[in-house]
């Protein structure tokens, strides 16, 4: 350990210009933790801190990794210890983005913030991608006569279409337009997004709707919201079980309920369920995108879970007059 920080010390002044420190507070949280002192954590938290006040969490990353290169080109007897330290402080760094991410003060920047990045982000990833979609194709006429082949190859276009469902989540995020109204047939809207989300199939959907039922909604918003909350119902049920779908109608509203057999929302994540990366897995888009849908046609998404088990989710929509806009 001493080896360590000796190293560590010897390059404190140039470490602390590269990452953004104070060097001096650089230097005496090195030794703090050399001395594995209680302050050490509390120390390097508050320079990672203000370090992420001025710069992005990416950035610092890359000096830290930069950092971590050039330790252990200077000492390589030390490269495993100096790995160590390096992994510890990078640990430390993402737990203070994502407290400063939970932050109840920047909550409501943060679809602005997405939406900012999605724009530019779906653009850049739509071109690889479509590379790659392409020599799927050309490798699938081939027709390759090991089956494991053709099964990777099949797994990569399956992939392939997950990545590219979440650039259109991005890109719906990002525009934000305001709905275009049309009346839609509530029942015929469930099936087309059923055969969108084209579902596992060990999995079964039930639509309770009555024929005839009408909304005025977005077509293409409200298809991405029910989608969207199909895809959840399917991770949620591994894939495997029966689902229901309907809609609900009370005098001023039309609600669209999606109804899964999982083990329903964490208490934690129910109660930010619509927030923007809210998530136990995926990224964490799907309901920040439905709720946003929802929001555009003036109306509202909620979540809750079942008392016989698995989660329900709405997507309250307003009935529209013919004086409404």
């Amino acid at each position: 350990m001493r080896e360590t920080s000796t190293a560590l010390l010897d390059r404190a002044e140039e470490d602390a210009r590269v990452l953004g420190f104070d060097p001096g507070e650089y230097r005496r949280w090195i030794e703090a933790a050399a001395r594995d002192d209680s302050s050490a954590g509390r120390r390097r938290a508050s320079l990672a801190d203000a370090a992420l006040g001025q710069t992005s969490l990416s950035e610092h990353v890359d000096a830290l990794l930069q950092v971590s290169q050039a330790r252990r080109l200077d000492a390589p007897a030390l490269a495993e210890p100096l790995c160590r330290w390096n992994d510890a402080e990078l640990r430390l760094t993402s737990a203070v983005a994502q407290a400063r991410f939970d932050d109840p003060s920047s909550h409501r920047n943060r679809l602005a913030t997405l939406g900012k990045a999605a724009g530019t982000l779906g653009h850049e990833l739509r071109n690889p991608l479509g590379v790659i979609r392409s020599s799927i194709y050309l490798l699938q006429r081939r027709d390759p006569e090991d089956e494991k082949t053709r099964r990777h190859i099949e797994k990569i276009g399956r992939q392939v279409g997950n990545c590219h469902r979440i650039i259109e989540d991005l890109m719906h995020l990002a525009r934000n337009a305001p709905a275009r109204f049309e009346s839609l047939d509530v029942r015929e809207a469930f099936s087309q997004a059923l055969e969108e989300a084209a579902l596992p199939a060990a999995m079964s959907a039930r639509i309770e709707v009555p024929v005839g039922l009408r909304i005025d909604a977005d077509a293409g918003l409200l298809q991405r919201a029910l989608v969207n909350l199909l895809h959840n119902a399917n991770t949620a049920m591994r894939g495997q079980g029966s689902l229901r779908v309907g809609a609900t109608q009370s005098k001023d509203e039309l609600a669209l309920w999606i109804r899964d057999q999982g083990p329903g929302f964490e208490a934690q994540l129910l109660r930010d369920a619509f927030d923007p990366l809210s998530t136990t897995s995926g990224i964490g888009l799907g309901l920040a995108l439905v709720d946003s849908v929802a929001r555009r046609h003036g109306g509202r998404a909620t979540a809750e879970n079942v008392s016989d088990g698995g989660a329900c989710v709405c997507v309250h929509l307003p009935l529209r007059t013919s004086k409404d806009p």
